[in-house]
């Protein structure tokens, strides 16, 4: 404790000590969103401005962006909805976070070669348009001389890919403790684990080989979903996959716990 109290209060702090509180401080301050906030906050039902003043940056996600441009099916908000959810993103987010696979790429040594984009870019170009098809079409801005143009099937297509691939991993998860259990989803009479079942499922996540499992499972769902990365130097994975393992400890707890109620609820994973 008193180490960590030091830590925080800055006293006797070596360089290498005040830079990792620096990434630390600005790690807690800020705020990932969920899309539902944009709508919360469009409608007027939730204000963040409290929460700015106590310091926190409020960060929307590039899955925000994806699922504005292009909503989910069964979705029934209409554009102009989206629109004023993308205006109110545009206005109070600090910052537009790359797609968390994107993110973890780079958590697992590897370098993405494809260009970043301009997630507020495209949230102007919502901001301009007045329908769907406008969008689409290409939004002129005379002033910057430039169309925006946002192509909708596209973001659809990365959405829905993104999604099916995130099921595809549950459900073969669940398959090699639960026999038939895909079969089972694709007839839409979901199986469900016993108890115990369910208690070997819960084992097998949770040792060590489970961990080191999931983890390689969601290196790959990860390659998959960034087309176009390239490796500039040897990967040493044995190591990076022990670094990891550490790392995204919470996350792949998380995980085991939502295939694990899947299986044991008989739900299809979403």
């Amino acid at each position: 404790m008193g180490y960590a109290k030091r830590f925080f209060e800055g006293s006797t702090l070596t360089r290498g000590q005040r830079k990792q509180k620096e990434r630390l401080l600005i790690e807690m301050s800020r705020l990932i969103t969920d899309t539902n906030v944009w709508y919360d906050v469009a409608s007027g039902s939730s204000d963040l401005q409290p929460l700015k003043h106590a310091g926190h940056r409020i960060c929307a996600t590039a899955l925000n962006v994806w699922e504005l441009i292009s909503p989910p099916p069964d979705s029934k908000r209409s554009f102009s909805i989206r629109r004023d959810a993308a205006v109110a993103m545009k206005t109070h987010c600090d910052d537009v976070l790359e797609y968390p696979e994107k993110e973890l790429l780079s958590e697992f040594g590897i370098t993405q070669s494809t260009p970043s984009i301009d997630w507020k870019e495209i949230l102007e170009a919502m901001q301009r348009a007045a329908t769907q098809k406008e969008l689409d079409g290409g939004i002129p801005d005379h002033e910057n001389l430039v169309i925006r143009i946002v192509k909708s099937s596209w973001a659809s297509q990365f959405r829905n890919s993104n999604d099916t691939g995130f099921s595809d991993d549950v459900i073969d998860m669940i398959e090699h403790n639960l026999s038939g259990y895909k079969a089972s989803v694709k007839r839409g009479k979901v199986k469900a684990l016993n108890a115990k079942q369910r208690t070997k499922m819960e084992e097998e996540l949770r040792s060590e080989a489970g961990k080191a499992w999931l983890t390689i499972a969601l290196f790959l769902r990860t390659c998959r979903v960034c087309d176009g990365f390239k490796i500039e130097r040897p990967w040493p994975f044995p190591e990076t996959l022990k670094k990891c393992l550490s790392r995204f400890e919470a996350y792949i707890e998380i995980y085991s716990q939502y295939c694990i109620r899947c299986a044991s609820t008989g739900r299809a994973p979403k």
